[in-house]
């Protein structure tokens, strides 16, 4: 739910939303789509930016708090504190290239 939020300009997006909005411009455009994968060392650090309340935007435990108590987002981080810290995970992503020129 967190990165399908329908407000959040930064997430509210996709691939076919870049191309169409390039289109819209007047651009002929095409998208490549680039499907990552990277190992990602979950730090006290990371897990600290994650349940600490958003400076810009919400964070996780923001987000947490929609539904959950106090004690039971704490029992949440510590949980993911006990499992996660120092551990190594798989993180998929994506990168939208897009080609778009001017018509001639």
């Amino acid at each position: 739910a967190i990165y399908q939020a329908p407000t959040d300009p930064m997430l509210n997006w996709d691939g076919p939303d870049l191309l169409a909005g390039c289109q819209a411009a007047g651009f002929s455009a095409e998208l490549q789509v680039e499907h990552t994968h990277t190992d990602l060392r979950i730090t006290p650090a990371l897990l600290e930016r994650w349940f600490n309340p958003g400076c810009d935007r919400p964070s996780y435990g923001d987000h947490l708090a929609q539904s959950l108590s106090e004690s039971e987002r704490q029992t949440v981080r510590e949980v993911f504190s006990q499992a996660l810290s120092h551990q190594v995970v798989s993180w998929a992503g994506a990168i939208a290239l897009i080609k778009a020129s001017l018509p001639i």
